[in-house]
């Protein structure tokens, strides 16, 4: 045997040899239950702190859990991210011309604005470390005295300044109509008159066009408070369809392609103060390629007529983005409704079928108790639904019978024997199955929400949907699933799990794009499976579900976790969690291309290293450390010059 092929095996004997002295240390006892009580002294201080919060007693709570105060944390994000700017001399040296580059032009209305606030607003685009903009500010009847000198001012100080005044007042989509109409860019960018651009604003929306061409550019934001100072970032996944039809979270700082905004006639004043969104539902609706620049360039004032400070300030833009919506989605067809979400500028889409499919529900198990729970607590809230249980009962030493919880609640029973294969029981299922739609369900899984089967139903059926999962709590209601990420823990793992809710995420209450959900609740189409290949064999415990959503995404269909399909999920109630090595192997090297690089549905500004959604303060805070290749080209990104 050859010196390296020897090393190799012998390293790969360690390696098991290792894998299997770990997997033993966590499946022990006092491991076991050293976690528990962590877990439910985590659980139990969540859980009072909920039930405390409106009572008198919140007071003393907050005494002994005083909260955390300034949120220091994002302090060092921002000094994070401004060490890593270059310095201005640094923009200005010569490399390649500027002229190939586009130009942005902003657009800017203004209704008798705050003078200060104004200056800010208008200084942040001089202050631009790109030079090829123009700035078209469109005022709607303003009677400010000092406003119309103001603006002369700046149109003979600066060419790339250009002003329109309006004596009627016409609303906001008519004023940046105007504002326009006064342009000459490649790309028109949305500017509110209190708010702020950060200083590379323009050069990083000219860097992500410059590596593919895009209709759409959308970046990461936060808030100025009193003192203008940063804070409550809103950090944003890459482009999610689904996301959208839910709240227009693409916000701020959007940028159109000019070709594509004079193409939809621009913004239409029947859905004034939701004039955004409903421009960004009808590109929706043109399938545009569009580029999440996930980088904090928009700083979003607060002040008392702003709903960054107040979310239900404007009760009529929370309507104006429902009509929008509801406009959007019948120009796609069907017989859509619209309710309102779970706070205000949330929404939540209904897709009625014409057809009410068979859903097989397909649970593996050995305990009679679990089953009987998870069956119980289904049977209550089917709401119409015609459902088929099917139970796959995995035969040995370990199992109870189960024949008779089957028969009271008219399921099927298809009988597995062999080692643990979670892949080879769901397929086994699906045999015995007759169901239009699939849902996989673990039998640990309990207590569905009122909305749980009609939803996983209704967004299985859709024809771009592929697969589809739900919002999985612990007993406490701390988040167990709300999608899987790629690229941390074993190499996918479940953002936010351990929190009650994501501080630095906003979407969990919504339904959007996601990678991958648990095989522990996804639903999908019968015909979809068998194309997919069903589930596969060669991951037995591990990565089966992932896998599945990876290929259904391979074949061009979406993936959705939707918060309205709520569970309790209690996790490795029937077995213990390991991760073995071997089909950890397996799965980097089927999807090496996918594990290794950023999951465009999770922000690369929260760190990898854990799943709670806390703050990446660097290299170590990331699973997927940058290509040192790419430093060169990183730096390159920065140099423009006129041309």
């Amino acid at each position: 045997m050859p010196e390296r092929s020897l090393q190799a095996q012998l390293l790969l004997q360690q390696y098991r040899s290792l894998d299997r002295r770990l997997n033993t240390l966590e499946g022990s006892m006092i491991f076991r239950l050293l976690r528990s009580g962590g877990n439910v002294w985590t659980n139990t201080r969540a859980r009072l702190g909920q039930r405390l919060l409106h009572s008198p007693f919140h007071r003393y709570y907050l005494k002994v859990f005083p909260p955390p105060g300034i949120d220091t944390r994002y302090e060092k994000f921002v000094s994070y991210e401004r060490s890593g700017l270059p310095s201005r001399p640094r923009f200005n040296r010569a490399r390649a011309p500027l002229k190939d580059y586009p130009v942005f032009s902003i657009l800017l209305a203004t209704h008798n604005p705050k003078k200060q606030w104004l200056e800010e607003a208008v200084r942040s685009v001089q202050d631009q470390s790109y030079s090829r903009w123009e700035l078209c500010i469109s005022d709607d009847a303003s009677i400010d005295p000092w406003l119309p000198g103001y603006l002369k001012g700046l149109e003979d100080a600066d060419s790339r300044i250009r002003t329109i005044r309006s004596g009627v007042h016409r609303g906001i989509s008519a004023t940046l109509n105007a504002a326009a109409l006064l342009t000459h860019g490649d790309y028109l960018g949305f500017l509110d008159h209190d708010d702020v651009l950060a200083h590379d604003a323009l050069e990083e929306y000219a860097n992500a066009l410059r590596r593919g061409g895009a209709d759409v550019l959308y970046s990461d934001e936060d808030k100025l408070d009193a003192d203008g100072v940063r804070c409550d970032p809103i950090f944003k996944p890459g482009w999610s369809p689904e996301l959208l039809d839910s709240c227009m979270y693409v916000c701020h700082f959007l940028a159109v392609s000019r070709s594509l905004f004079d193409s939809l006639g621009g913004l239409r004043s029947e859905f004034d103060g939701a004039q955004d969104y409903d421009l960004m539902l009808r590109i929706e609706g043109r399938d545009p390629v569009v580029c999440h620049v996930p980088k904090v360039l928009y700083h979003w004032r607060k002040h008392e007529q702003s709903t960054a400070l107040h979310a239900v300030s404007k009760p009529y833009a929370h309507d104006a983005g429902k009509r929008a919506l509801e406009s959007a989605l019948r120009q796609r067809g069907g017989n859509p409704t619209v309710e309102d979400g779970s706070h205000a500028h949330t929404y939540f889409p209904r897709w009625q079928s014409s057809s009410q499919p068979l859903t097989s529900v397909i649970v593996c198990t050995r305990s009679a108790r679990l089953i009987r729970r998870c069956l119980a607590s289904l049977r209550g809230t089917q709401g119409g639904a015609a459902v088929q249980i099917v139970v796959v009962n995995h035969l040995g030493p370990e199992s109870e019978e189960i024949s008779g919880v089957v028969s009271e609640y008219g399921g099927a029973e298809a009988r597995y024997s062999g080692a643990f294969n979670f892949s080879r029981m769901v397929n086994l299922g699906v045999e015995t199955s007759t169901g239009d739609v699939l849902l996989l369900l673990n039998d640990d899984v309990h207590s569905p929400g009122p909305d749980a089967l009609r939803t996983l139903i209704e967004q299985a059926m859709r024809p771009k949907i592929g697969a589809v999962g739900g919002l999985l709590r612990y007993p406490s209601g701390i988040i167990q699933h709300a999608g899987i990420a790629l690229g941390m823990n074993d190499g996918a793992g479940h953002p936010f799990r351990g929190t009650v809710a994501p501080k630095y995420w906003t979407f969990a209450g919504s339904p959007r794009d996601v990678t991958a959900v648990t095989g522990a609740c996804l639903a999908t189409r019968r015909t979809l499976f068998g194309e997919a290949g069903g589930m596969d064999p060669a991951f037995p415990e591990n990565y089966n579900d992932v896998d599945y959503c990876l290929r259904v995404g391979a074949l061009g269909f979406r993936v959705v976790c939707d918060p309205r399909a709520s569970f309790v999920h209690d996790e490795a109630a029937t077995r213990h969690a390991v991760v073995r090595s071997w089909e950890q192997h397996r799965f980097f090297e089927r999807w090496y291309d996918w594990v290794f690089q950023e999951d465009p549905y999770y922000s690369p500004n929260l760190s990898t290293m854990t799943e709670s959604g806390e703050l990446r303060l660097g290299p170590d805070d990331a699973w997927i450390l940058p290509d040192p290749a790419q430093s060169g080209e990183m730096e390159k990104d920065h140099d423009f010059v006129e041309g």
